[in-house]
Order: structure tokens, then sequence, then C-alpha cells
């Protein structure tokens, strides 16, 4: 008589390493839950069982193999670290490379107002309005905002801009929007300032 065959896979190739997508390399967020995404290896021997999730140097989640996005929740602020480790039928693995993203849910400071003052009287035709920078370790620019309007974006080491060359007469009013990496913004308070290049009557 005779037993049944039975097969077995000798498979000394590892996997191919994950490709990771998002979050990308040193990004920057605001949420408290970030889902990170993969593209799924590739085995052509005895096939993916499952992946593991690093994150911060350690083991986090373990998924199917058929699944190529985890979602981090809770997440503290600060910076962190992941990468993908699949792993095959028999027991081989591999890596994908490490990336880092920055949690950051708080604000920049509101900017000070410097000039023009608040209810300035002016006949000029261009106006340079100047702030104090916000403080925020990871500031990106500042948006000017005149007449409830953004009027200019500017880079986050640049703390003054020029309305002109020729603004109109009237009432005007202008504010500072502060944005970091993440997208945390704040505002400063509203001032105003009035152009009037019209000479009295004469007597």
């Amino acid at each position: 008589n005779v037993s049944l065959t039975w097969t077995f896979t000798v498979d000394r190739t590892p996997p191919s390493a994950p490709v990771l997508i998002v979050p990308a390399n040193n990004d920057y967020t605001n949420n408290t839950a970030l889902n990170l995404k993969w593209f799924k290896s590739i085995d052509n021997g005895s096939g993916i069982t499952n992946y593991q999730v690093y994150t911060n140097g350690r083991l986090a989640a373990t998924v199917n193999w058929d699944t190529t996005n985890w979602t981090a929740t809770p997440i503290r602020e600060g910076v962190h670290t992941w990468r993908i480790k699949p792993f095959d039928r028999a027991g081989m693995t591999n890596v994908s490379l490490t990336w880092t993203f920055t949690v950051d849910r708080t604000a920049p400071t509101a900017p000070t107002l410097i000039l023009p003052p608040n209810n300035k009287m002016t006949n000029g035709t261009a106006i340079n309005m100047r702030w104090v920078k916000s403080v925020e370790l990871n500031m990106t620019n500042y948006q000017v905002i005149t007449n409830g309007r953004l009027a200019a974006t500017v880079s986050w080491t640049i703390t003054n801009w020029t309305a002109g060359p020729t603004i109109r007469e009237g009432i005007h009013t202008w504010r500072i929007k502060p944005v970091d990496k993440a997208g945390n913004t704040n505002v400063s308070l509203t001032w105003t300032f009035v152009v009037d290049r019209t000479p009295p009557s004469a007597p």
C-alpha cells in the first residue's frame, strides 16, 4: 500500500522590501490619528503571510498579508518613525526604509503688529506693514490679510509686507496669520489705518 503524498516548499528568498507611501518622509501633521500606507511586498516563493508595523522602534501591530495600511491612534505630539516588515510562510523577512513624521498640534503664537500703528492717518501711496515674528519651531509662512481678504503670503523669515504701489484712499484693516508646517494657525489683532490724500478746501 502507499501513504498519501505530501508536499513542502523550500523558500530561502525573502520578500521584497515594502515601499512606504504615506505619511511622506519628514511630513508634518496635526491629526490625532494617522493612517500609515505602503505598497505590498512581492514574494514568488511561499507567499506573504503578514506585515509587522513598527513605530518608534517598537512593534505596534501585525496585519494580514492582504492589508497594506494601519492607523496609529491616538498619537502623541513629537517626532515619530515608522517602518514595515513583511514575512512569508517560510519565515523569511525583509524591512522597508524607516521614515519620519512629526505630529504638531500646537498653534504658533499670535504675531504682534508694529506698523502702521492702530488708527494711523497717512497720505502715503504705499504702506509698509510690520510685525513681530511668531514663536514656533515649525513655521512655514505668514498670511497678510487686508480688508478681510488674503493680500499676500510671505516666508516665515519675513515680518513685513508693503501694500502698494498706490493704495486707495479710505479706511483699511490689516491682520497677520502665521501658519506652521502642520497647518496650525493663529491670528494677530486687527488694526486699522486711514489713507487720506485729499487736501482740505482753501479757506
